[in-house]
């Protein structure tokens, strides 16, 4: 019997169609207000912003719940405006992705987050990054080559970097997606759907895909926290995607009570500002000491 690795991308391809949809908003920004029109960027400003580093990247890190190690730390974009102030992607990213910048800006993180690695194994910190990668980068047929070529130019082992995308893109019907997901697991990377499962009945699709990591919707863990039948059914996911081989995580979490709740439904990591909210480069050292400290 053949694994997902195995089949043509083909073979993958959902029953029931779907086609790929635009960029949902960034769940990393959810607990921040809506952006005003006059806040958002013009096409002239983003150029600018490439050019004047006015972008930035924070990370946040996830957390092994086995060992309590840092797992790894996912890019997360920000833009410093003078004129506009800090700037989150739900400001941004949007109008940027429609306006043909996916992957410039996918490029600015990658390049950042590569660029970070290289520097915090001079800390001896051996953990991975992620980076999210939105449909139009998805679906481009050369996206696997060029990421190769610039983790290998960077010395950077595909196994410590991992391609996040959401579930609408996962379980879309576009074939250049599916071989890139495809690809991306055979060349070594990681390959994570985020959001996954705000209803819990796309579990049937973790059994075509190629994936190593899943992200569960924060509105599951906030759920199952106060209704026991709806934890019951977020641990017999957890069990039915760890069955396929795959690592589960939780996003999203806040408070303390989530963060024991974890380990009893069987959750392999956990990411959310209980642990760390998302921090520039220059402050992740320190931080990684102090917790390190406080896990020994």
């Amino acid at each position: 019997m053949m694994t997902n690795l195995e089949r043509p991308a083909y073979d993958l391809l959902p029953r029931s169609p779907r086609p790929l949809q635009k960029a949902r908003r960034p769940r990393d920004v959810d607990a921040f207000p809506a952006p005003n029109h006059a806040s958002i960027p013009t096409i002239t400003e983003m150029v600018g912003a490439i050019d004047a580093a006015k972008l930035t990247v924070h990370y946040q890190p996830q957390i092994d719940l086995s060992s309590g190690s840092i797992h790894s730390v996912e890019a997360l974009i920000r833009w410093d405006d003078e004129e506009h102030g800090m700037l989150y992607p739900a400001e941004f990213l949007p109008f940027a992705m429609e306006s043909g910048f996916a992957s410039a800006f996918t490029d600015f993180v990658l390049g950042r987050l590569l660029s970070q690695l290289v520097m915090w194994r001079r800390f001896n910190f051996q953990f991975g990054g992620t980076l999210n990668v939105p449909a139009a980068v998805m679906s481009t047929p050369n996206f696997v080559d060029h990421l190769h070529r610039q983790v290998t130019r960077m010395g950077i082992r595909p196994d410590d970097l991992i391609i996040e995308v959401t579930e609408s893109v996962a379980t879309c019907d576009d074939i250049v997606v599916l071989e890139n997901l495809l690809e991306l697991c055979q060349k070594g990377f990681g390959v994570s759907m985020d959001a996954f499962g705000t209803d819990l009945t796309a579990l049937a699709e973790l059994e075509r895909l190629p994936l190593t990591q899943v992200k569960t919707d924060r509105s599951l863990m906030i759920e199952a926290a106060t209704r026991p039948h709806l934890r019951n059914a977020l641990q017999a996911g957890v069990e039915r995607a760890k069955n396929l081989g795959l690592q589960v995580a939780a996003i999203g979490v806040e408070r303390v009570e989530e963060w024991q709740l974890l380990s009893q439904l069987g959750f392999d990591g956990a990411q959310g500002h209980y642990t760390a909210p998302p921090m520039v480069a220059e402050a992740l050292p320190d931080w990684v000491i102090d917790w390190q400290r406080q896990t020994r």
